[in-house]
């Protein structure tokens, strides 16, 4: 049998639901605004989760030929619509990945729930890849309180065993400080409370009771437990007032710092949020073993596929830069050569010049030299006495009237 029409069924991921035949997307029931083409758009997406949707595919499918429009900017439009009502984002993706001059894949695992045309009650479609249907549904507490693993970042494994370990010591250090101080707990109690007994002894049974059961859970999560995770979760919601209420502990120093350092201390304080119940998606699991690595001769093909498409915009990127500043270091050689060659020719003109104006200063006084000898040489007869007197006057040739030369 075949499934029903893509326009008959509703797609599950995460915490929202999406109604291919109203138009509609839901997060937890409540109704998110999407216009019609980014819609189109994810129900497009979602009927093919995992797999790549060209740029060219999309423009197609939502602008059919005869209608001009700037498919790019469309489609960058509207992925971003969609990415805005997800709360999601394209360094980080959860539900929308990007892969760099290709296209779009929806990476999110997508539960098909298809329409019965007789009842019209939903049914569980077997048809699609990856299903998200869980074993055991969380109860109702659970769902209304904690988040869904989609709507918190990815984190590294590391980074959040760390982080719970760290509020695990605080709390056990919260107990230990309030049982190394009773006598003064005790004085803070009966000038404060009405009925101080009462509350000494709550503080002490809880501090006794909560001691091993942190000490557990540093153990169990330092050493990779077993099903630590689920049990985890089904102790928690007890653990929760108790934590709520040791958040408080700031007030138990009032005998070393004032009220209002003690509250500042309390709100700054990330033990008033109970780390012992921040999601079921927060809570560390244990890594899974890695694959065992192929022989030397043989080629590792996920590593050909562990290069998620960040990595290569961030490599085309490298590559880009990289071309850039061999074109920059090429056009300042260049420019350095032409700025050598311009002085080089302007050096030469100079020296060209220096050479020319010798020359002709040369060729100059040895013209004049020429004309006072042959002056000498024509008086000589006629002034006898011009010839001791010329060479003093040598600077400037001698001059002489009509009636002299006569």
């Amino acid at each position: 049998m075949t499934g029903p029409e893509p326009a008959h069924r509703r797609y599950r991921f995460g915490a929202f639901e999406a109604d291919a035949a109203t138009g509609e997307l839901r997060r937890q029931g409540i109704r998110l605004r999407l216009n019609a083409q980014p819609f189109q758009l994810l129900c497009m997406l979602l009927e093919r989760p995992g797999e790549l949707l060209t740029r060219d595919q999309i423009a197609r499918q939502l602008w059919p030929g005869g209608t001009f429009v700037d498919a790019e900017h469309g489609v960058n439009s509207a992925v971003n619509r969609i990415r805005e009502a997800l709360g999601d984002s394209a360094t980080s993706p959860r539900f929308l990945e990007t892969l760099a001059r290709r296209g779009y894949r929806f990476v999110a695992p997508v539960e098909r729930i298809a329409l019965s045309n007789s009842a019209g009650a939903p049914n569980a479609s077997t048809d699609s890849a990856p299903l998200a249907q869980p074993a055991d549904p969380p109860p109702a507490l659970r769902a209304r309180i904690l988040a869904s693993p989609e709507e918190l970042p990815k984190i590294p494994w590391t980074v959040a065993q760390t982080l719970f370990l760290l509020l695990q010591i605080m709390y056990l250090g919260f107990y230990i400080g309030a049982l190394a101080n009773l006598p003064e707990i005790d004085d803070l109690f009966a000038a404060l409370l009405p009925r101080p007994p009462l509350a000494f002894t709550i503080l002490i049974v809880t501090a006794a009771i909560l001691i091993p059961v942190r000490a557990f859970l540093l153990c169990a999560f330092l050493f990779h437990a077993p099903g630590i995770r689920e049990k985890f979760l089904k102790l928690w919601q007890f653990l929760l007032p108790l934590d709520i209420l040791w958040a408080l502990s700031p007030f138990l120093l009032l005998h070393h710092i004032n009220f209002g350092m003690a509250l500042a201390a309390l709100l700054s304080s990330p033990g008033r949020l109970s780390p012992s119940a921040p999601s079921s998606s927060w809570v560390p699991a244990p890594p899974t073993p890695k694959p065992p690595p192929p022989p030397a001769n043989q080629p590792n093909p996920a590593k050909k596929r562990a290069r998620s498409p960040t990595k290569v915009s961030r490599e085309s990127e490298k590559t880009v830069s990289r071309k850039q500043e061999k074109r920059l270091a090429k056009a300042r050689k260049t420019s350095r050569e032409s700025e050598k060659a311009a002085s080089r020719k302007q050096e030469d003109r100079l020296a060209k010049a220096r050479k020319t104006s010798r020359e002709s200063k040369k060729t100059f006084s040895r013209k004049r030299e020429n004309r006072l000898a042959k002056a000498r040489k024509r008086l000589a007869p006629l002034h006898p006495r011009l010839l001791r007197i010329a060479p003093k006057k040598a600077s400037k040739p001698a001059r002489f009237t009509p009636q002299q030369e006569a």
